[in-house]
């Protein structure tokens, strides 16, 4: 793999010739490292040289990777474990009960509290309390998003045409062309200033499409705190999992 020499680091990068490029990109992954995609005529030294005048950005980049948290655990869903609504956590208590079917969920007394019958081969206790805090996440969301939606439609001066929460696993949220927002469920569980971020986020782009300095102005003009809830989503975004 090529590499270049910026100071007392080292870059290596992997090169993507494509036929439909005209200019350079450079981008970095966590998972795939430094990637330069570029015209096929485009020589090694023409190559290394780009790579070095991005090399302060690729490194700052690559330091703010280290800042994100790691996803969570694969999850046991018995008694104990900790999940977050709205940025506080709350312990599970699962509790058997012959009586119920398939399961009841509250959060009550600072718990979760998750009644199942007991445990058998067709349908482990793990699946029934899983589907239970999903199906409680998601009526939340449902809720909690539409009021949200509904108080900062009139701020950032956009009406969407519709809300959907949806199990989005790389996006916290989209809208479509005839003016639908997307929101994923699982920001409930950040605090409300982050699910204010991405819900103005989503209003903002129904006007605006990019992230163009008019985008963030806009943003700035009804969160002026927007890059710290933002930057929180950055770092905390994995961990929020069920």
């Amino acid at each position: 793999m090529p590499k270049v020499v910026y100071g007392k680091s080292e870059i290596e990068f992997s090169v993507k010739r494509s036929s439909s490029r005209t200019t350079v990109d450079v981008a970095v992954d966590p998972n795939k490292g430094v990637l330069v995609t570029c015209p096929p005529s485009l020589s090694e030294d023409r190559i290394k040289q780009v790579v070095m005048k991005k090399a302060p950005w690729i490194l700052q980049k690559r330091a703010r990777m280290t800042q994100v948290d790691d996803p969570p655990s694969p999850r046991e869903f018995v008694s104990g474990e900790t999940f977050h609504y709205l940025g506080k956590g709350y312990r599970l208590k699962v509790i058997e009960d012959k009586s119920i079917h398939p399961f009841e969920i509250k959060l009550t007394g600072g718990r979760f509290r998750v009644r199942v019958p007991p445990d058998s081969i067709e349908t482990p206790r793990l699946v029934l309390v899983d589907s239970a805090l999903q199906s409680w996440f998601i009526k939340k969301a449902e809720n909690r998003l539409r009021e949200r939606v509904e108080l900062y439609s009139s701020r950032v001066g956009n009406e969407p045409a519709g809300v959907i929460v949806k199990n989005q696993m790389k996006r916290w949220g989209s809208c479509t062309k005839d003016g639908t927002l997307n929101l994923n469920w699982r920001i409930i569980m950040a605090p409300m200033s982050v699910v204010d971020y991405v819900v103005v986020h989503e209003l903002v782009h129904l006007g605006v499409q990019g992230h163009s300095r008019e985008f963030w102005q806009k943003m700035r003009v009804v969160l002026p705190d927007y890059e710290c809830r933002k930057e929180w989503l950055r770092i905390h975004g994995p961990t929020l999992e069920l």
